[in-house]
């Protein structure tokens, strides 16, 4: 197995951002996925990782675009108008000894990095799932599910509340030219009634480590179920992976972020030959919250991750992902509007 590492991974917080800003601003197109300053122009300029499509939206690109090239996006905005949607009270990992799923058609459950995240957040004094549960009180993790605005698909936008009852989209969650959010379900298909299942999709989930403080790491969904009730409410449970570089790469952009001012330089983890990583060095003296707690545990991360690896992604016989299994639950029923 060889995983590269960019050496520019940071540069996907400013995906999430919609733009970086000094030499290297988002371009006209505004697919919102910044180049590396060095003459190209955005996901097609042969910069590997910087950024990706497939780790910024779950997109391929094309011609300069982060576009959808299936059946789950048309060209266009995301709605006309308002459209019913259902507030999101529950997200969990899903339980040890739980059922997963195997994702990839080799006859075994993929569920290693749901292993990884629960250790890693555990060993810097954190449970993830209490975690989630209090970003979602709080509202730093709010989202709203929005059920089949578009055929085959429940999207998953972040939302802002206005009341009690009316909630409005985070404009950075819609795509600018595709009629889509960053995050949704997708070949959902009704097996029986009120119970759907699809085969794809993708998620960027905000893994809280504290107040106002996350690792952000991109999902490939490949199977999802959702129960939908009646009243609008849902519960379910969705199964994705994440490469092992997209991993590494989020590490990199916590570090490269405002919640790792302490961290004195550009520390980011570098690839080595060999399909290899080496943890950086540097001060960290000044590091005495979970910033610097994460950056020391950098090789037992990286240690854990290339040991977990579960999934053929790309049905090359080599495993260069790990699966991840996420529990949902809604609650109700609200106005969306972008």
């Amino acid at each position: 197995m060889r995983i590269v590492c960019p050496s520019l991974v940071a540069l996907l917080l400013c995906a999430v951002l919609a733009g970086c800003g000094g030499d290297d601003p988002v371009p006209e197109n505004m697919d919102l996925i910044p180049s590396e300053p060095s003459g190209g122009d955005d996901c097609d300029d042969d910069d590997a990782g910087v950024g990706s499509c497939e780790t910024a939206w779950g997109m391929e690109c094309e011609e300069g675009h982060c576009a959808c090239t299936g059946t789950e996006c048309e060209a266009g905005e995301w709605t006309s108008g308002d459209v019913p949607g259902s507030p999101l009270t529950v997200l969990a990992t899903l339980p040890e000894g739980g059922p997963a799923w195997d994702l990839d058609g080799d006859g075994m459950p993929d569920d290693s990095f749901t292993f990884v995240l629960r250790e890693l957040f555990r060993a810097v004094g954190v449970d993830l799932d209490e975690q989630f549960a209090g970003a979602i009180e709080n509202g730093e993790l709010s989202v709203a599910a929005v059920p089949f605005a578009y055929e085959g698909r429940i999207d998953l936008p972040s939302v802002s509340t206005v009341d009690g009852s009316e909630l409005t989209v985070d404009p950075a969650d819609i795509h600018p030219t595709e009629a889509v959010t960053r995050s949704r379900l997708s070949g959902m298909r009704e097996v029986e009634d009120g119970v759907y299942e699809g085969d794809g999709g993708f998620l960027r989930v905000p893994f809280p480590m504290g107040r106002r403080a996350s690792i952000e790491v991109p999902i490939h969904v490949r199977r999802s179920r959702v129960e939908l009730d009646e009243d609008g409410s849902m519960r379910g449970q969705i199964g994705g992976f994440l490469t092992a570089d997209e991993f590494v790469g989020a590490l990199n952009a916590y570090f490269a972020s405002e919640q790792c001012t302490c961290l004195e330089g550009d520390l980011q983890i570098e690839s080595l030959p060999g399909g290899f990583y080496s943890c950086p060095v540097g001060n960290t003296q000044a590091c005495e919250g979970r910033c610097g707690t994460v950056y020391g545990l950098c090789g037992f991360y990286l240690h854990i991750v290339l040991g977990q690896v579960d999934v053929d992604t790309d049905g090359d016989g080599e495993l260069d992902a790990g699966g991840i299994h996420l529990t949902f639950e809604t609650s109700g029923t609200a106005s969306v509007t972008p």
